[in-house]
Formats: C-alpha cells, structure tokens, sequence
C-alpha cells in the first residue's frame, strides 16, 4: 500500500513537471509567433531585424543570443535621420578645441599608446515629439524676515501661465533611446539643428495656408527620411565618418511610453521654473516653495524615430587603481556631434603636470618678487634659491 501511495504521488509529480514543460513551450511558441506577425509587430511597436550584418546595420542578427532583444522603433519606413556633416578628422579637431578651452586640461589627448582618441561613428536613436501645454500654478511666496528665516504667504488662487509650445528642436522634447551612453553626453547630439518634424501625410509645403508657413516649414525641416540603416551607413562611410564596418547604428532600446514620460518630466521642470521666476517677480518674494501645477496636454501631440548622428571618442588620462591593486591609465569618454561638433565629456579633465608648473611658479617666483620689492636684491636671491629646492623636491615626489 505504501509503495503504491509513493508511485502515486510519483506520477502526479512527473505530470506536474510534464504539464509545466507544455504550457511553458506553448507560451514561447505562442510569443514568437506574436512577434513574428506583421500585424501585431505594428500594433506593439516591435520591430524584429531581418538577419543582415551586424556591422553594417547596427542592430543584431536573431541567430545570435543578443538578437533576441526587441528594437521598439517601430515601422522602419518612418525613420528620420541626420546625415553626417562632419567627418573623423573634424570631430578630432572638435576634441582638441575642447582641450585648449580651459588652461588645465591635457595639451593633448591620446588613447594609451595612440597619439589620439579612438573615434567610433555611430547613429544614436532618439524619441523626438511635438507638443504644446497648457499651464496653470499656485504656490507660497516668502519674504526675508531676517536670519535666515521668512514669513510664508499662500497663494491660493490659480494662475495662468499660458500655452507654452515645445517643438521637436526643443532640448526636452529629444529623448535619447539607448541605454548605453549617460544622458548628460548623449545630450551633445540635441539642439535646435534637429529641426522641426515633416508633417505626416503632406507631400509639399504648397499645401500650406499660408506663404509665411510654407516658407517656415521649408526652412526649419532638416530631418531626412532614414529607412534603411544600411544605407545610412554606407552614406557616412562614403563621407569620411569612419569605414563602412566601423559605422554603427544603435537599436531603439526604449519604448516611446517611457521616453514620453521622461519628456513631460523634462516640461514640468521647465514650467516649474517659470512658475517659480513669475510668483517672484508678481509678489516681489524673496522666496517661493510648494509649486502646484496643474498641467494639460493640448490635442496634436507628434512623435516620431530619429537617428542622430555622434562620435563616440574614447582617450586615457591620468591613472586609476585596478581590481588587483595595481595603477592603470584612466579611460575617459566623449561624445562629439556629428553634425554640429558640439562636444560633452564624462569629466573635466585636468592636467596634472600643469598644475604643478603652476604651483613651482606660484611658490618661487611670487614670493621672490615680493621680498625684492619689499626687503632688496639679496632677500629676493636667498628666497628664490630656498623654495626652488624645496619645489623641485615637492615636483620630484
């Protein structure tokens, strides 16, 4: 009886574990047909790369592990883009400018045994909408009653603080879809050169009301139809970005839901700003605290995929203790607009040797001139030569 109660329960086990294995093996089939469909990958916002090289286009094949990851740039016949306007040699020039626009960074930069950065080209995704906003706020306003402290006045009454437009060339309404690169240097690829965004379904500016429009349009659209990456790659190799199989194209790693929310939070800080400069300056404050914001979206909001173009620039400085102990060049990184050159770094590098130079003069000469000034020729040659030794063991160390 024993032993038949054991396989009993034996059994249902291995039915349990059978009836699991089945339904799991029926959901992944089910999800990869689902993903598979061409109607359902445009409903969801799911775009599965046909398999192609993965140099050439940026996105990775479904053979490998990595292609299993979903690109959610939707339909790829309506991505814009910006094309490269600067190539490898510019976007070096671009660094070394950045490096002599402050006395106490690097002469030059290099990459290890390199004698300049590595450069990589790359198209960096981004959610780019179109929106206006309608705002009104309240707050407490306070008035400086004298160490430190204020008398707090509540403001009940709801003010307007009008329709504000944030366009598709406003540095909010560009949100980086790539996790792999910090938003503070994905930042220099933004800007008011995105442009506006082309209007859906209008073949030509004629259809305009008016000429002051049509002309407005015509100048500010400087997004180009992007739907093939591959070409968009051979078109900047052809440029002088880089060669064809260096150029690369990130997928949309961020769904448009997320990068909305991350552009509405962009506008509340904005308008909180405003609200906060116009309770200051209607009350004549010192202060303001508690904002309220009541925030509505007006109809017509557009968003669309854009490809921006970046160099991705990578240089050794200084050192940095390693996992073993030991000391190891320091890998800065940096990212240079392809169209425009704008320049952000992880850091504010400084030189070292210079801020040594700077130190030797500051302690040897500075005080040697005051002593000439004030004590004679012979104070001021006995001063030098004592901190001169001193700093030259200090620069030795």
């Amino acid at each position: 009886g024993a032993c038949g109660m054991r396989g009993a329960r034996g059994g249902s086990r291995l039915a349990a574990v059978a009836g699991r294995a089945w339904c799991r093996a029926w959901s992944i089939d089910r999800v990869a047909a689902v993903e598979c469909s061409p109607t359902a990958r445009g409903s969801a916002w799911l775009h599965v790369p046909t398999r192609r090289n993965a140099s050439a286009s940026g996105e990775a094949s479904p053979a490998s592990p990595s292609g299993r990851r979903p690109c959610y740039g939707g339909d790829a016949g309506e991505h814009l883009g910006l094309p490269f306007t600067l190539t490898a040699e510019d976007a070096h020039a671009a660094l070394k400018k950045w490096a002599g626009q402050k006395p106490f960074r690097p002469w030059t930069l290099r990459d290890g045994a390199k004698p300049r950065p590595s450069l990589r080209a790359v198209f960096l995704p981004h959610w780019v909408f179109d929106c206006e906003v309608s705002t009104r706020y309240r707050g407490c306003v306070g008035y400086d009653a004298g160490g430190g402290k204020y008398e707090w006045t509540n403001i009940e009454t709801w003010r307007d603080g009008g329709t504000t437009p944030y366009p598709s060339c406003a540095t909010q309404s560009q949100i980086c879809a790539s996790f792999k690169h910090r938003r503070d240097l994905a930042s220099a690829v933004t800007g008011a050169h995105v442009g506006a965004l082309p209007r859906r379904g209008l073949r030509s500016p004629s259809t305009l009301t008016t000429g002051d429009e049509k002309e407005k349009q015509t100048q500010s659209v400087t997004l180009k139809p992007m739907p093939c990456v591959r070409d968009a790659v051979l078109e900047a190799a052809r440029h002088g970005a880089g060669a064809p199989n260096a150029v690369d194209a990130e997928r949309f790693g961020m769904k448009r839901s997320l990068a909305w929310e991350l552009c509405f939070r962009r506008i509340r800080e904005r308008e909180r700003e405003k609200a906060k400069i116009a309770l200051l300056e209607a009350h004549g404050a010192d202060a303001v605290k508690d904002i309220a914001l009541d925030i509505d979206l007006s109809p017509g909001r557009q968003v669309r995929a854009v490809r921006l173009p970046a160099f991705i620039a990578k240089f050794t400085h200084g050192e940095t203790r390693g996992p073993n102990g030991d000391f190891q060049p320091r890998t800065h990184v940096a990212v240079v607009c392809g169209t425009t050159g704008n320049v952000r770094v992880d850091e504010d590098v400084v030189d070292t040797s210079k801020a040594r130079v700077l130190a030797v003069f500051g302690g040897v000469f500075v005080p040697a001139f005051i002593a000439a000034w004030a004590l004679g020729p012979e104070a001021h040659a006995l001063l030098a030569a004592q901190t001169s030794l001193g700093s030259a063991f200090a620069f030795a160390a």
